[in-house]
């Protein structure tokens, strides 16, 4: 059920209320046509009258009761006024003469009337909030073009109210680590916006895309990844190779340790390239260096970061998707989710870095430059060691001819 929001006449934001429930506030007066009103979908707030026949308030209201007026109170009769005591005038002596004056009436007291209740004068109507300001939506960063199939429509979740959750699939939800913007002063009238996450991830975006990483993404990220991991390794086997010298020189005995030396070099090897790629794909970006440059990033089906065991775990089982010919590295150009063997035994997934955060509508499809930069020249690489490897066979087979 559709839920509204509405401003009262101190300008302040109530709700959500149902359709209905708003209906009877209008009936009953509590909320006129120039009331402003807000639901999801409406880009701004609008007034009242605009939504009447979506709330059902095409019928006129209803007249207001008459007014009965109370039956006049008969009046009771006036008790007449007791006459004035005159007193007896006694006869002159004779010869004499005595004025008496004659008593004056006292004035006739106003009758007194009954109460007769007048017209009630109709009460004032309230003054209509004031609209002369016009209200702007929340401002949102201009999306990147990208090419993007339609998003499905859903409740997005605001806010200053309980939106109710929205169906999402496994792998349609969440939003990650951006800097959260400065927060802006409230107003009643700004369109709801999502919240960040204590763990740094977004709440579900109901109408979020995920763009997955495809196969030649990853090759670029990876020839990166090599790059770095390769002479970073380099440097510890020339530091440890310079104990191995000595050894060598030193008969049977340093044969051997330098053999063990050739052994804890690799395991050390192994070691720092395992916590190379479980510590970035564990991180808050959860990207390797390659990947960062390249724009993805690696998460679990459902939008989260995977712990440091599963990077540790993903990082062994791409080294079984390796030994297999590389068939566990190439499922991901052919499987439903761009999903490797090692992907698919760990429960992750490679996406663009926008995916699963407050932006989906950054994500990127293409390439990009240097993507495509990076696999031209690992091709060319490639190609450069094809020729050397065909010609060091062409060498050593004129030289044993």
């Amino acid at each position: 059920m559709t839920q509204w929001y509405y401003a009262d006449h101190n300008r302040q934001q109530q709700g959500p209320v149902a359709a209905p429930e708003l209906a009877r506030l209008y009936r009953e007066g509590r909320v006129e046509g120039t009331t402003l009103v807000w639901r999801d979908g409406l880009p701004q707030w609008e007034m009242l009258a605009a939504h009447r026949g979506e709330l059902g308030l095409e019928a006129p209201l209803p007249p207001p009761a008459p007014v009965i007026a109370p039956a006049p109170v008969a009046a009771e009769p006036e008790p007449e006024p007791a006459p004035a005591y005159v007193a007896p005038v006694e006869p002159a002596a004779a010869g004499t003469f005595e004025w008496q004056p004659e008593p004056q009436p006292e004035p006739a007291a106003e009758p007194v009337r009954a109460f007769e209740p007048g017209p009630i004068a109709p009460a004032e109507p309230e003054a209509p909030v004031a609209t002369a300001y016009e209200l702007e939506p929340v401002a949102t960063p201009a999306a990147s073009p990208v090419e993007a199939e339609p998003l499905a429509a859903a409740p997005a979740a605001s806010s200053w109210s309980a939106a109710e959750p929205a169906a999402t699939s496994a792998w349609t939800v969440a939003e990650p680590a951006v800097e959260p913007e400065p927060a802006a002063a409230y107003s009643p009238y700004a369109a709801p916006a999502a919240a960040a996450s204590p763990a740094g991830y977004y709440a579900a975006q109901a109408a979020g895309e995920v763009v997955l990483a495809g196969f030649w993404k990853r090759v670029a990220a990876y020839a990166i990844d090599s790059i770095i991991v390769g002479i970073f390794g380099a440097l510890i086997g020339f530091v440890l190779a310079l104990f191995a010298v000595p050894l060598t020189m030193s008969g049977d005995a340093g044969a051997a340790a330098a053999v063990a030396l050739q052994v804890v070099i690799q395991i050390v090897s192994i070691a720092v390239t395992a916590a190379y790629y479980a510590g970035f794909h564990s991180s808050r970006g959860g990207a390797t260096l390659g990947k960062m440059a390249i724009g993805i990033k690696v998460v679990r089906t459902d939008g989260s970061r995977i712990s440091l065991l599963r990077g540790i775990g993903r990082y062994f089982a791409a080294m079984l998707s390796g030994l297999i010919l590389c068939v566990g590295y190439l499922m991901a150009a052919f499987t439903e989710r761009k999903q490797g063997l090692h992907d698919m035994l760990c429960d992750t997934l490679v996406v663009d870095k926008w995916a699963f955060t407050e932006h989906p509508e950054w994500q990127r499809r293409e390439l990009g430059t240097l993507t495509i930069v990076i696999l031209v020249l690992f091709g060319l690489l490639l190609v450069g060691a094809l020729v050397m490897f065909v010609a060091m066979i062409g060498m050593i087979a004129s030289l044993a001819g």
